[in-house]
């Protein structure tokens, strides 16, 4: 596994409208501390054009933290925020990035920061983390979560951007996740660790290599064989297909047909080749 890991969250969840853009930044505040790291600039983009443009970046200063504090929500498209955990530095290694669907009032939140030589027990608990924080201002619709080497550019990969440095494969993956986050809000791949409502699953019906634990009407879904392995790899394993099966045919992971392709290419051949 590479020393150079990145962590990545997405969750698509419901907000109260009482929430405003104090009330996330104070909410991202706490959430970036509780991970280890602080804000170092952030940004938006709107729906209504502002004295500044569509879009506006700052530096997080004490004297310019409050500059998106009076713009109502329904004006915003998204957000976001870029922090650190390395002394005065000013390069970013946490991001997080909520943009918001107001016709439906759900949110599609991406998380990716730096966790060097991660394994499957940090990658829960630092989920862990993440899903506590959301769950006191939010209703969690899906989350899911996994790794990937840093150098794969996860933050664009997270928001659902190809990029050259991953294969076609991953590419696919993150051309699902741009249409969740703009069309269906369903999840996009089944990747290591998932958190869903119960009544997807019986419970009852597990198949071996899964952990799974019923939380207050969710379960917690995590595959240890799968971690550490390329995206490309999922499929060659039972439990992965037989979850991603589940999912599908529930409606709750929609993939794209070329995606499906490469997906049944791989459960027949055993493999995958670019």
């Amino acid at each position: 596994m590479p020393d150079n890991d990145s962590i990545y969250i997405i969750c698509v969840s419901s907000m109260p409208d009482s929430l405003d853009f104090k009330g996330y930044r104070e909410f991202i505040e706490t959430m970036m501390s509780l991970f280890g790291y602080k804000p170092i600039r952030y940004g938006a983009s709107f729906l209504k054009k502002q004295s500044f443009g569509d879009s506006k970046i700052r530096m997080y200063r004490k004297s310019e933290n409050t500059y998106f504090d009076n713009i109502p929500m329904n004006e915003f498209s998204s957000f976001y925020f870029a922090g650190t955990n390395e002394k005065k530095s000013r390069i970013a290694n946490f991001y997080i990035k909520l943009s918001y669907h107001s016709e439906i009032n759900k949110f599609y939140t991406a998380v990716v920061f730096e966790k060097n030589n991660c394994d499957m027990e940090t990658l829960v608990e630092q989920v862990d983390i993440f899903k506590r924080m959301m769950q006191k201002i939010s209703t969690i619709k899906i989350l899911a979560a996994d790794r990937m080497d840093s150098d794969k550019d996860v933050y664009s990969f997270a928001l659902g951007i190809g990029h050259e440095k991953r294969n076609e494969y991953a590419n696919e993956i993150a051309y699902s996740i741009s249409r969740c986050i703009t069309t269906h809000r369903k999840l996009p791949y089944l990747f290591v660790y998932g958190y869903y409502e119960k009544e997807i699953f019986d419970i009852n019906n597990i198949p071996e290599h899964v952990d799974i634990e019923e939380q207050d009407g969710y379960v917690a879904l995590t595959l240890p064989r799968c971690f550490g392995k390329e995206l490309n790899r999922y499929p060659t394993f039972p439990e992965w297909k037989y979850f991603y099966d589940v999912l599908k045919a529930s409606g709750e992971l929609i993939v794209t047909d070329k995606l499906e392709t490469m997906i049944e290419r791989i459960v027949s051949t055993g493999g995958w080749s670019a």
